[in-house]
């Protein structure tokens, strides 16, 4: 067998996994997916997990909103199978719109333990200036929440690239200021970008907050 082949048929096994996770997911297959991802590839191995919900959500008569919630569930797994031994994983972001010459912004997020569990999630409104401090704002309360479940280690995953780019720059910016001081309190925080379909759970969180009341969860398996 070829070297070509082998891939294909490699990729052929592989697609089969995830789809057998997403139909009835089994710890030992969700761990076969997480574990097939090095780390180079996470936000490929991500994106196919993706692609195969979307497909198999046409194709199956099971809720859209079963693989959908199954696929977030598999693809906050994968990238946090890369994090730092002990760490826990958050997702968090920031959406707005004007209303009344007010800019109101929903706050979405999630934490996770370092073996997998729903520690914390919000959904919350507030008053900002725009998106981008929307999505800052959406970290600060990530970070805060993760201080109050004594995390001192974290990583916190955001599709805002230009929020991460500026965080790593760490020129003086009255912005980032509360993050700068939060961040004192963690021993290791780390700030990931991931792509916009990658991070639904923290979006779509973020949107409900600007249709209802703020909403805090308690904490659940995943």
């Amino acid at each position: 067998m070829s070297s070509s082949q082998q891939r294909q048929a490699q990729a052929r096994h592989l697609n089969k996994v995830i789809d057998r996770v997403l139909l009835e997911p089994t710890e030992k297959h969700i761990q076969e997916v997480v574990q097939s991802s090095r780390p180079a590839m996470t936000a490929a191995m991500a994106e196919r997990v993706r692609r195969r919900a979307t497909l198999l959500a046409r194709r199956e008569r099971l809720s859209r909103k079963i693989f959908l919630d199954r696929r977030d569930t598999l693809i906050r797994l994968i990238y946090a199978g890369r994090a730092p031994a002990d760490c826990y994983c958050a997702w968090t972001d920031g959406s707005v719109y004007s209303a009344a010459e007010k800019c109101i912004a929903g706050l979405g997020g999630i934490l996770l333990d370092p073996g997998g569990t729903m520690i914390s999630e919000f959904s919350l409104r507030k008053e900002e200036r725009d998106g981008f401090t929307a999505e800052i704002a959406a970290i600060e309360t990530v970070l805060g929440k993760a201080r109050a479940h004594g995390v001192t280690r974290l990583r916190v995953h955001t599709d805002c690239k230009a929020l991460v780019q500026l965080w790593f720059r760490r020129r003086e910016d009255a912005r980032l200021a509360e993050m700068r001081r939060l961040a004192g309190e963690f021993k290791l925080l780390q700030l990931q970008n991931v792509p916009r379909q990658h991070n639904h759970s923290a979006h779509q969180l973020a949107r409900q907050a600007m249709v209802r009341p703020t909403v805090e969860y308690p904490g659940c398996s995943v």
